[in-house]
């Protein structure tokens, strides 16, 4: 029996999925100390792009965007962390005292809860991408989110969907516990990039097309958004160390 080339798409496909494993198992250990999740995050995103990309997108690569996003990655954890903390608080608080005024305050949480769930992952998303201050990636991803709201949208939702689908069904996450552990987190990033990738293409393609026109170029809105997320972020853009 002839075995595969090494070369050949079963092969690629069989790396691909021990690569993902990989991955997903050094997500899980780097994430133990907590306080290292932003980094841990940020680099799983930057391997999903790797993946998008046809780039190298196995453990060294995660490993090495760990170390790089570790001092932007930790302070965009914490800068995050407090004020999900206290929406959480907030909710937690309006639906076990129901003091008075409660239901008003859920009604202004809820907005400021939907856009803290656009801002986060766009914020990890962008710091896996792009070098820039930590404030600076918070104020473009809110304008990432607003500019690609469904998209954004969706990528919100599969950010909770490690969290909402045991609530949902307790048994069926237990039943597929080993794929969660093995796998999961490494699936979501990539759907999450897959989504993603084509804003950030346009995004570049606005800054090369701003660059071209010169400042006296007449643009709608939504280019002119794109034209300044996209200038600040490719100022600072990193350099891919596979090429």
């Amino acid at each position: 029996m002839k075995l595969p080339s090494v070369d050949s798409p079963f092969m690629e496909k069989a790396n691909d999925i021990s690569d993902l494993l990989i991955v997903n198992i050094l997500y899980f250990i780097v994430c133990i100390p907590i306080v290292t999740i932003g980094a841990a995050t940020s680099a799983l995103y930057y391997t999903s792009f790797c993946y998008q990309d046809k780039k190298p997108h196995g453990g060294m690569t995660f490993l090495r965007a760990f170390k790089e996003n570790f001092k932007n990655g930790t302070i965009l954890f914490f800068l995050l962390l407090i004020p999900g903390l206290l929406i959480a608080l907030d909710y937690y608080l309006s639906f076990t005292m129901q003091y008075s005024g409660y239901k008003t305050m859920i009604v202004v949480l809820i907005p400021i809860s939907v856009i803290y769930l656009l801002v986060t992952p766009q914020a990890f998303l962008l710091q896996s991408h792009f070098n820039n201050t930590v404030l600076g990636q918070l104020r473009n991803a809110l304008l990432l989110s607003l500019g690609y709201l469904p998209r954004a949208f969706l990528v919100s939702v599969l950010m909770i969907s490690p969290i909402v689908f045991p609530l949902w069904s307790v048994d069926l996450f237990l039943r597929i516990m080993p794929v969660f552990f093995l796998f999961w987190h490494a699936v979501i990033s990539l759907l999450q990039v897959k989504l993603m990738r084509p804003a950030y293409t346009r995004l570049e393609e606005a800054a090369a097309a701003a660059t071209a026109a010169g400042p006296e170029a007449e643009e709608d809105p939504a280019a002119e958004m794109n034209r300044k997320l996209a200038n600040a972020q490719q100022a600072a853009a990193k350099e891919d160390p596979e090429k």
